[in-house]
């Protein structure tokens, strides 16, 4: 049986929890500017997207050639940021909020740089249409709004909705580190197995009861 290379980040990471509002914890993923840095560079924050964790900006961080410190944030119910309450869905304005108290956090007194992916670039455009003192360049990808419907379809949409309502939902299990990995590699097809595995690792956590992950 073949093993698996392991993968090695390139530039190391540290992570932070803090507290904002309504008492929800946030984990952020640190990335020191490298020694030699500019002073007074501002710092870059990574948002990630729906079902995704900050970790998995790994190899962007790897590959970035600007000499900065980096931070990825795990929204609220993903990765290591708790949730702020049982619910059914979150409100979207809880987003803007949160990434207006992380700002706070990490740069009370300058603006940053923000990127977002996905839900997260959604976000990251709102809020820096409302707030634009607070970002020095923007970078959004694959986040520009959902996709284009009818209205039409508006109504079976919420009666698929109402109907999904009425089945138990609950998190997906794994049973290993490995059927996490290949369930990454599938959504990512050009993603190499060792970095797989590696987020993995961050992109999981083992359940209550000590059987698989979640």
């Amino acid at each position: 049986m073949s093993t698996i290379p392991t993968y090695t980040p390139e530039r190391p990471s540290k992570t932070e929890q803090i507290q904002i509002r309504s008492g929800v914890s946030y984990r952020l993923r640190y990335w020191p500017a490298p020694e030699g840095t500019e002073p007074g560079v501002p710092p870059l924050l990574l948002a990630h997207g729906w079902m995704d964790v900050g970790a998995s900006f790994q190899r962007f961080v790897d590959s970035l050639v600007a000499s900065r410190e980096v931070i990825a944030l795990d929204w609220r119910g993903f990765g290591g940021s708790s949730a702020s309450r049982p619910s059914d869905s979150y409100w979207f304005y809880d987003y803007y909020a949160d990434l207006d108290a992380v700002i706070d956090h990490i740069s009370p007194n300058a603006p940053i740089d923000l990127l977002g992916h996905s839900m997260g670039g959604n976000v990251a455009m709102i809020y820096a249409g409302t707030c634009p003192q607070r970002i020095r360049r923007l970078v959004n990808v694959e986040g520009f709004g959902l996709a284009r419907t009818l209205p039409a379809d508006a109504p079976a949409r919420l009666a698929r909705w109402l109907s999904e309502l009425k089945k138990p939902v609950s998190i997906r299990t794994f049973e290993s580190a490995q059927e996490v990995a290949r369930h990454l590699m599938k959504r990512s097809p050009h993603m190499e197995e060792q970095f797989a595995m590696w987020l993995a690792a961050e992109w999981a956590e083992c359940k209550g009861d000590g059987q698989g992950l979640r």
